[in-house]
């Protein structure tokens, strides 16, 4: 009987079915193994072993879990002591990659890899390709997003290249944290009204076209922590009012234009429209009345 399930982000695991008794048999057979050569790199290492044939085993275990840390740690010991082939290493992390994307210690040592690397600049901006090659994959995967920032630096990308990556990542999937927060990490202390309202159309377009989803909203208020245009600010709330007509079960935009009243009061339609807003988010989101409170 096969079934599938959703995972992160939406996207299917691949079909599951149950197994045959040869096939639990084998499972079996591969875990006794695993537990032998485990026990023997355990040895190993107490015992000060750095040698070739040690390194590859340890290679063969992080290829069936790669997220076993310390054999990460015990690799790295022997790579200290016998000399870095940086290919090597890069392959091998790329093929455990492939099977866990999202392995902590992996991107660690692949990180660990090109800071050793006698060509750091040259090996970095290759990474960036294997960087687009991830995220055509898995757009969404912060992991590789925050690799992808320390390679960009130690390859000396431009800035405006790296947003021009991020940008177009956001074109193809705007529900997209990690594109929108790579933006923040280059925002200046303080942005121009230009910029500021360059940064805000990419949010219109976003909120209007979901304003359920929370990355663009999240972006927004970065934006706006980092102009003090209030023609800005005037422009956006005018539109956060569009759209809360446009969408009157939506808490998102009457949350937001409370929170740029807040700071710009001055910009509020008429007295009493805070208060209008509040009553109406805590009827829309009953579940946190006393997050928006102000005496809850």
């Amino acid at each position: 009987q096969r079934c599938a399930r959703e995972s992160m982000h939406g996207r299917a695991k691949a079909l599951v079915k149950e197994r045959t008794a040869a096939e639990v048999e084998a499972e079996r057979a591969k875990g006794a193994n695993y537990r032998r050569l485990c026990g023997h790199v355990v040895a190993a290492r107490k015992s000060g072993d750095v040698s070739g044939a040690t390194l590859e085993i340890v290679g063969k275990l992080l290829l069936v879990n790669c997220d076993a840390y310390s054999l990460w740690n015990y690799r790295r010991e022997i790579l200290v002591a016998a000399g870095i082939s940086t290919e090597r290493e890069l392959d091998l992390t790329a093929q455990c990659l492939r099977k866990n994307p999202k392995s902590y210690p992996t991107w660690f040592h692949r990180r660990w890899t090109v800071a050793k690397s006698e060509e750091r600049a040259k090996t970095a901006l290759s990474e960036l390709a294997l960087c687009s090659v991830f995220l055509g994959v898995d757009e969404r995967n912060f992991h590789c997003w925050n690799y992808r920032r320390e390679m960009s630096a130690w390859a000396l990308e431009s800035a405006s290249a790296a947003d021009q990556f991020a940008r177009k990542k956001l074109e193809t999937n705007f529900s997209n944290y990690s594109a929108f927060h790579d933006l923040t990490t280059r925002f200046p202390a303080h942005l121009d009204p230009d910029q500021a309202r360059t940064e805000l159309d990419i949010v219109a377009h976003a909120i209007f076209t979901e304003p359920d989803d929370q990355s663009a909203w999240w972006y927004a208020d970065a934006v706006l922590a980092k102009t003090t245009d209030a023609d800005v600010a005037r422009a956006h709330a005018d539109a956060l009012r569009e759209l809360s007509g446009l969408e009157p079960t939506a808490k998102w935009p009457i949350l937001a234009l409370l929170r740029l009243l807040a700071r710009w009061p001055s910009l509020a339609a008429t007295p009493d429209e805070p208060d209008t807003l509040l009553t109406l988010l805590l009827r829309l989101d009953p579940a946190r009345t006393a997050m928006y409170s102000p005496n809850p």
